[in-house]
């Protein structure tokens, strides 16, 4: 585990490299400090047509399923670059 920002989690997804597939993307699990709570989710890097699109998921720890789905410029822990856990590293699949 690491504490970093949001941001830095962002610079890492980002600046790693993505299989050629059409189904390959990178991500890490996160924990965000919510309502005195960590919440996990998953930050996901993955190639578009013509660049990188990263987003933000709501995920279950003991069933490692994947929630809602939101673009990570629309959330306020990447516009506010809060301070978060990483719970793994960049992940490759």
């Amino acid at each position: 585990m690491e504490k970093l920002t949001m941001k830095e989690v962002i610079e890492q997804l980002m600046e790693s490299e993505i299989g050629k597939y059409s189904d390959s993307y990178n991500y890490m699990i996160i924990l965000i400090e919510e309502n005195g709570n960590l919440k996990p989710y998953q930050i996901c890097v993955e190639n578009d047509e013509e660049e990188k699109v990263i987003y933000q998921s709501e995920y279950n720890l003991f069933t490692e399923e994947v929630g809602e789905t939101w673009d990570i410029e629309d959330l306020e822990p990447y516009n506010e670059n809060t301070e978060v856990i990483a719970i793994t590293e960049v992940i490759e699949i």
